[in-house]
């Protein structure tokens, strides 16, 4: 297969498919390699920044993600451990969650993908990257219980999710410290109280997220500290049960409720990278660094990262020119993009974690519209990051 791709994508989730469909359809040759097949499920919280619509319409791939029937939220209502609550209203700033099963999701934008051009390989999983001295210029796969065989191509993207086989392979990943959590979903009927909205429920053992979902579905994630070694040793099921039973918020929502799948879980929620891009590689989505799931960013930040990087790929293909300060314009794009809104995310990880913190917060939220138009503004990233983080804003939100 050498010099059949000008890019080779790992990873068809929505940075990778999404990030293929750009290219493909400015006549980039690209292979997009996935180890599962699709259609295929995932963890994930199923609700999106409400922008997220912004960036799928921008890349063309809105319409695709619309025959997969996304359930349109129009707010977000947030209940700290004493039950007070606030709600961010959406769709008074244009927008609305798209709340969309990843099992549908995803082959949505695979078909976006391959629509444009882009050549899907399943079943086919990256073992290392191939190197000409600093320059990364392929990648070994395994395509089934197939031989390992060497694919080489000028760029080689990362975009295989938080456990990136290219990011290790790169030694570029960087475990964070805090918080290290664990993350746990099913599907339920039956479900309480939220219609045309989503929930997060905060307790002090973790956070419970409620998306309705079309079918009259409702998706629940969970999100709780990960077992330590001495913990004892419960199913993911068993796991989740307990979780679920411990939100006191939640006992009214969930009377009656019946769990309609299996439990799939996700662990350690959260990762970081030392840098997304190199001498022939970029890394997008999950795999260039993840944080919070509690603001719903990481489809967002996928698609919208990889649109970042559509145009530096395009550019260093025009030129010849693979290199690390070719592709430095996308480390630039992806500072401004969402450097402000990472630390309102650790600053909003900081009170989630301190239920007391966010039981302060709730009420003041709730009976101050002007900053709570900022927060929701901020985290349905309508709104520049760097309000949140203006002393003003924070001292007007903080008052007694």
């Amino acid at each position: 297969m050498e010099q059949q791709y000008d890019v080779i994508i790992a990873g068809a989730g929505p940075a990778g498919a999404g990030l293929a469909g750009q290219l493909a359809r400015a006549g980039v040759r690209v292979a997009l390699l996935d180890k599962a097949a699709f259609p295929r499920d995932k963890a994930c919280g199923e609700y999106t920044s409400p922008q997220t619509a912004e960036v799928l319409a921008r890349i063309g791939a809105l319409s695709y993600v619309e025959r997969a029937r996304p359930r349109r939220l129009s707010a977000m209502r947030v209940i700290a451990a004493n039950g007070t609550s606030f709600t961010m209203d959406y769709a008074a700033q244009g927008g609305a969650v798209l709340a969309t099963p990843r099992l549908r999701l995803d082959a949505a934008l695979v078909e976006y993908a391959t629509a444009g051009g882009a050549t899907l390989h399943e079943h086919t999983r990256v073992v290392d990257v191939l190197r000409e001295g600093t320059q990364v210029v392929g990648v070994q796969v395994r395509q089934g219980a197939g031989a390992v065989q060497a694919w080489r191509a000028p760029l080689i993207v990362g975009a295989d999710g938080a456990h990136s086989a290219v990011a290790r392979a790169l030694d570029v990943t960087r475990p964070l410290r805090w918080p290290v959590r664990l993350g746990l979903v099913a599907h339920y009927a039956g479900v309480q109280g939220c219609t045309d909205w989503g929930e997060m429920h905060v307790a002090a053992h973790g956070y419970c997220g409620l998306a309705p979902l079309t079918d009259g579905l409702v998706h629940v994630g969970i999100v709780v500290r990960l077992p330590g070694p001495t913990a004892p040793r419960l199913s993911s099921a068993a796991r989740f049960a307990a979780a679920l039973a411990a939100f006191p918020t939640l006992t009214a929502t969930m009377a009656g409720a019946t769990q309609v799948s299996a439990v799939r879980g996700v662990g350690p929620v959260g990762v970081g990278a030392r840098q997304p891009c190199g001498a022939g590689w970029l890394l997008v989505g999950d795999a260039a660094g993840f944080f919070d799931p509690f603001t719903g960013e990481g489809v967002y930040k996928a698609l919208r990262g990889a649109e970042l990087a559509a145009p530096v790929i395009l550019a260093a293909l025009a030129a010849g020119d693979g290199g690390a300060a070719a592709l430095q314009p996308y480390r630039a794009a992806r500072r401004r993009a969402f450097f402000a809104k990472d630390l309102v995310c650790r600053v909003v990880q900081g009170f989630v974690q301190v239920p007391v913190g966010l039981n302060y917060v709730a009420p003041r939220l709730a009976r101050r519209p002007g900053q709570l138009t900022v927060m929701a503004g901020v985290l349905g990233d309508f709104m520049d990051a760097r309000h949140a983080l203006s002393p003003l804003y924070l001292a007007a939100l903080l008052r007694p």
